[in-house]
């Protein structure tokens, strides 16, 4: 026992990969409370305190969050918030073509904070591009019974804003009422 701790103590001095890496609640975005964050200049949004802050794992993603449910398993519905160009009806349609078989996406519109926001659900066989994003080659893995909400913020002046949540179906599903409170309640 002694080798394996003087070994841990060494790669801890040393700071080496095989070193524990400590973070407080802070840093790992801890859920225990509503984080607000901004849309562009002049919007905020609340997001809930089961979303709990990771890295983002693409550079054009100005935030990511993970859902926190109590789950045996990880969590594998992912939450994505960055600023986005191109049409809402082209990216919606992008969106529907991410998902298999006959998914049209149900859409909702409503004026927000004197913006127009778009809400839209699609569920079904996801086609997940790793390590490439979704505009460049990479890997595709099937997902079977995901579901997506999406929210697209049309600023006036044509910015756009995007959130999206991508995961199971039996993860996205119930958050589905209180992601389209969240864009209700955008100030």
């Amino acid at each position: 026992m002694k080798p394996l701790l003087t070994l841990f103590v060494a790669a801890l001095i040393a700071g080496s990969p095989f070193a524990l890496h400590r973070t407080t609640a802070a840093q790992e975005g801890a859920p225990n409370k509503p984080q607000t964050v901004k849309i562009f200049d002049s919007l905020t949004m609340t997001i809930p305190a089961a979303w709990k802050s990771v890295a983002p794992k693409s550079r054009i993603i100005e935030r990511e969050f993970s859902l926190i449910i109590d789950t045996p398993e990880k969590p594998k519905t992912r939450v994505t918030l960055m600023a986005a160009g191109g049409g809402v009806d082209a990216n919606i349609e992008r969106w529907e073509g991410q998902f298999s078989g006959d998914t049209a996406a149900k859409r909702e519109k409503m004026s927000v904070a004197g913006q127009t926001v778009h809400f839209v659900k699609l569920s079904g066989t996801y086609k997940e591009t790793m390590g490439g994003g979704p505009f460049s080659g990479g890997k595709t893995v099937m997902q079977d019974d995901y579901a997506m909400l999406g929210g697209i913020v049309e600023m006036k002046d044509g910015r756009q804003y995007f959130i999206k949540m991508i995961g199971p179906e039996s993860e996205v599903e119930p958050q589905a009422e209180a992601f389209k409170k969240m864009l209700k309640e955008i100030k």
